[in-house]
C-alpha cells in the first residue's frame, strides 16, 4: 500500500479493502480518527495494530499478519465499537480488561491468535456483547465467573486452549446461550445435571476433547433445541440415557436453520468429526446439522432404542467404547443418517436389515465388534464396497465373503480358486527371482572374493575370445579363396 493512500483516510467514513493481497504496515501516524467502519480483512498487512478513532463502529482486520499485544487503551479509544473481529493474526499477551469498558460491542472476535493468560473477569459492563470468541489461542485458566453477567451472551467460543477447571457453576445464568464450544482443554469433574434446566436456548453443545468423568447426566435431554451434541474423547462412562430420544430439534426431519446468533460479518464455526475425518464447519452449515457424538469414552451397556425417534438425526457415532447387547433394529427408522460409527464396542448379534432403508448413509463401520451373520444388502448397503468396515466380527455377504445356508462365512480359511491361482503366481515369481538372485551371486560372488578364480576366469575368457577370433578370420579366409578359384 503506498504510503501517499493513508493521507486520504482522515476523510474517509468507510474503508473497506478486504480480500486483497494488499501488504506493508500502517503506519503510526495514522489514527482513523473519524472513519466509522474499517475492513482490511484478508490481506497482509503486518506489524502492531493501528490506532482508532472514537468514531468507529464497525473493525475487522481478521486474517492479516498483525502482531505484538492488543493496547490497553482500546476500550477507551473505542467507546462505541459494535464489531470487533481480530482473529487469524499472530497476536500475543494477554487479553486487556479495557474491552469490558465497550457497552455497546456486541462481538468479539480473537481468535487463533497467540494471545495467552486468563481471561479477564471483568464483564460487569458490557451488557450488549452477544458473541465472544477467543478458540485457538493459549488462554490458560477458568471460565471467569463474570461471564454470565452479560445478559444477551448466546455464543462462547473457548475451544482449543489451555483451559481447567470443573464445568464452571457460572455458566448456571447464561440463559441466552445458544452455542457453547469447550472442547479441546483441559476441563475436568463431571457434567452438571443442571444443564438441561439452565441453558435452555443451546443449539450446539462441545466437550469434546476434554477429561470429564462420570455418567452422561439424563436431565441433558431437556434441551429441547439441541442439534449438536458432541462428548466425544472424555472419560465419560456408565450407560447412554435412554431419555436422549427426547431431544425435540433432531425428532423433525425438517432443517430448522435458525437459532444461532449473527452480528455483522460474524462466521460462527465448529470442528466436527463426520465421514470419519475432521472438519471445520460454519455457521451457515451447522444451523442445518444435526448429530450425537459419544466417540472415544468408556461408556457401557446397549445402545437405547429410543434414540429412533430422533427422526431428524444425521450423524451417530459411539465408537472406542464397551457397549454391547444387540444392535436395535428400530435404528432402521433414522432415515435422515448419513454417518453412522459403531465400530470398536462389544456388539453381538445380526446387523438389523432394517439398516437397508438408510437411503442416506454414506459413512458406516461396525469393525471389531462381536457382530455376525449376514450383512443386510439392498439400497444404499450395496454402495459400501469397504471391507475393513465389517472386520473383526464373523459376517458374511457383499463385500466379505460369500455365506453358507446358515448364514455363516462360507469356507471359512479356506482359499478360493482364484486365490489359490493367485498364490501358485506368486509362489512362481517368488521362485523364479530367487532362483535368478542364487544363480547369479553364485557365480559372481566368488569372481569378487577369490582373486585367482577371478584372474583364471577372465584368462579364460581372453583366451576363448581370442580362438573364436582366429576361427571366424581363417574360415572367412577360406571362403574368400574358394570364391576366388571359381
Amino acid at each position: 500500500m503506498p504510503f501517499w493512500f493513508w493521507n486520504l483516510t482522515s476523510n474517509l467514513f468507510t474503508l473497506d479493502l478486504s480480500h486483497n493481497q494488499i501488504e506493508g504496515m500502517i503506519p503510526k501516524t495514522v489514527t482513523f480518527a473519524n472513519i466509522f467502519s474499517v475492513d482490511l480483512s484478508a490481506n497482509r498487512f503486518y506489524g502492531p495494530l493501528p490506532e482508532f478513532g472514537p468514531m468507529i463502529r464497525i473493525l475487522d482486520l481478521s486474517n492479516n499478519s498483525f502482531s505484538g499485544l492488543i493496547p490497553s487503551s482500546i476500550g477507551e479509544n473505542t467507546p462505541d465499537i459494535f464489531y470487533a473481529s481480530l482473529s487469524m493474526n499472530k497476536l500475543n499477551g494477554s487479553v486487556p480488561s479495557s474491552l469490558c469498558q465497550i457497552e455497546g460491542m456486541a462481538a468479539l472476535d480473537l481468535s487463533k491468535n497467540h494471545l495467552s493468560g486468563e481471561l479477564p473477569s471483568c464483564w460487569l459492563n458490557s451488557s450488549a456483547l452477544k458473541i465472544l470468541d477467543v478458540a485457538n489461542n493459549n488462554i490458560t485458566g477458568g471460565i471467569p465467573k463474570s461471564i454470565c453477567d452479560l445478559p444477551s451472551l448466546s455464543s462462547l467460543h473457548l475451544s482449543n486452549n489451555r483451559m481447567s477447571g470443573e464445568f464452571p457453576v457460572s455458566l448456571r445464568n447464561c440463559n441466552e446461550l445458544a452455542a457453547l464450544d469447550l472442547s479441546h482443554n483441559s476441563f475436568t469433574g463431571s457434567i452438571p445435571t443442571w444443564i438441561g434446566e439452565s441453558l435452555p436456548n443451546l443449539n450446539i453443545l462441545s466437550l469434546r476433547s476434554n477429561n470429564f468423568v462420570d455418567q452422561i447426566p439424563a436431565e441433558i435431554s431437556q434441551l429441547k433445541s439441541l442439534q449438536i451434541l458432541d462428548l466425544s474423547s472424555n472419560n465419560l462412562s456408565g450407560s447412554i440415557p435412554r431419555s436422549l430420544g427426547n431431544f425435540t430439534a433432531m425428532q423433525v426431519v425438517q432443517k430448522i436453520g435458525k437459532g444461532l446468533t449473527n452480528v455483522q460479518d460474524y462466521q460462527e464455526s465448529l470442528l466436527l468429526i463426520l465421514k470419519g475425518r475432521e472438519d471445520e464447519y460454519d455457521r451457515n452449515i451447522l444451523s442445518l446439522m444435526k448429530i450425537i457424538d459419544f466417540s472415544e469414552n468408556r461408556l457401557s451397556g446397549g445402545i437405547p432404542e429410543e434414540l429412533s425417534s430422533l427422526y431428524g438425526l444425521q450423524a451417530l457415532n459411539f465408537s472406542g467404547n464397551h457397549l454391547e447387547g444387540e444392535i436395535p433394529n428400530k435404528l432402521g427408522r433414522l432415515q435422515q443418517l448419513e454417518t453412522l460409527d459403531l465400530s470398536r464396542n462389544e456388539l453381538s448379534g445380526n446387523i438389523p436389515s432394517t439398516f437397508s432403508n438408510l437411503t442416506f448413509l454414506s459413512h458406516f463401520n461396525v469393525s471389531y465388534n462381536n457382530l455376525s451373520g449376514r450383512i443386510p444388502s439392498g439400497n444404499q448397503m450395496n454402495t459400501l464396497t469397504d471391507p475393513t468396515i465389517f472386520i473383526g466380527n464373523h459376517l458374511c455377504g457383499f463385500p466379505l465373503s460369500e455365506c453358507a445356508e446358515d448364514g455363516e462365512p462360507s469356507g471359512e480359511g479356506e482359499p478360493s480358486d482364484e486365490e489359490d491361482e493367485d498364490g501358485a503366481m506368486l509362489w512362481l515369481y517368488v521362485g523364479s527371482l530367487s532362483g535368478f538372485a542364487i544363480g547369479f551371486w553364485t557365480v559372481w560372488g566368488v569372481l569378487i572374493f577369490k582373486k585367482r578364480w577371478r584372474y583364471a576366469f577372465f584368462y579364460f575368457m581372453d583366451d576363448s575370445c581370442d580362438k573364436i577370433y582366429v576361427i571366424v578370420v581363417l574360415s572367412f579366409a577360406k571362403m574368400k579363396k574358394m570364391m576366388m578359384a571359381r
